[in-house]
């Protein structure tokens, strides 16, 4: 299967499960520019520069549950795109192309380069040089695939697929052991849904110090 082709049928899979699935929910084009304007505005950067960065994470995903009606399924698709760091997705193909571009669900632009400065950049880490913000993508996203599909073993299947996608296409560079880290993390959480809709993310985030030590301390 083509880049192009697996692109077009992950966007595709995204747009259906929507409509499928989102009936009492609002548009997913809508809900990501809503959330994405949420995260934007001055009231969310004061708030966040302010607060334990999971509690933010909580916030965050609160309010886009809210604006869902309440619909999970929706709401963790939606922050996947919201939290994702590209406006576009950068692909370098081995022999073929260092220069694709393949468009993403997103806000508008000017919403979305707003968005980026204001979100969380050490989740787990107040004092770090490492960002997690590209994190958050990640957990909501492994989130997703396990509540939707009630099944930690696709999930973590797709988990390495994506790594080993990014690491193929130089979508982002080498694997990365704190992304698997953080993918299992959204699995947790997407299970904890099922069992409990009150779970919020910070309450499975904290479990990364369980996993993960940071190389600075």
């Amino acid at each position: 299967m083509s880049i192009n082709r697996l692109a077009f049928v992950f966007i595709l899979f995204a747009n259906i499960a929507t409509y499928s699935q989102f009936n009492n929910a609002p548009h997913f084009s809508e809900s990501i520019q809503y959330i994405s304007e949420f995260v934007a505005s001055t009231e969310f950067k004061e708030f966040s520069d302010s607060t334990n960065a999971m509690l933010v994470v909580d916030s965050l995903y609160s309010f886009a549950l809210k604006f869902c009606n309440g619909n999970i399924s929706e709401t963790l698709l939606s922050l996947t795109f919201v939290t994702l760091p590209f406006y576009e997705m950068p692909l370098s193909i081995p022999l073929i192309s260092d220069n694709l571009r393949i468009p993403l669900p997103a806000a508008t632009k000017a919403v979305f380069d707003k968005k980026q400065l204001n979100l969380p950049k050490n989740i787990f880490f107040e004092i770090s040089k490492i960002s997690d913000q590209d994190k958050l993508a990640h957990f909501f996203g492994n989130a997703y695939l396990t509540h939707m599909t009630d099944s930690f073993n696709l999930s973590e299947f797709m988990s390495i697929f994506v790594e080993l996608f990014e690491h193929t296409f130089k979508v982002e560079g080498a694997i990365d052991y704190r992304d698997l880290v953080v993918n299992s993390l959204g699995n947790t959480f997407g299970n904890f849904l099922h069992s409990n809709e009150e779970t919020l993310p910070s309450e499975v985030l904290k479990l990364y110090y369980l996993y993960h030590v940071h190389p600075g301390y």
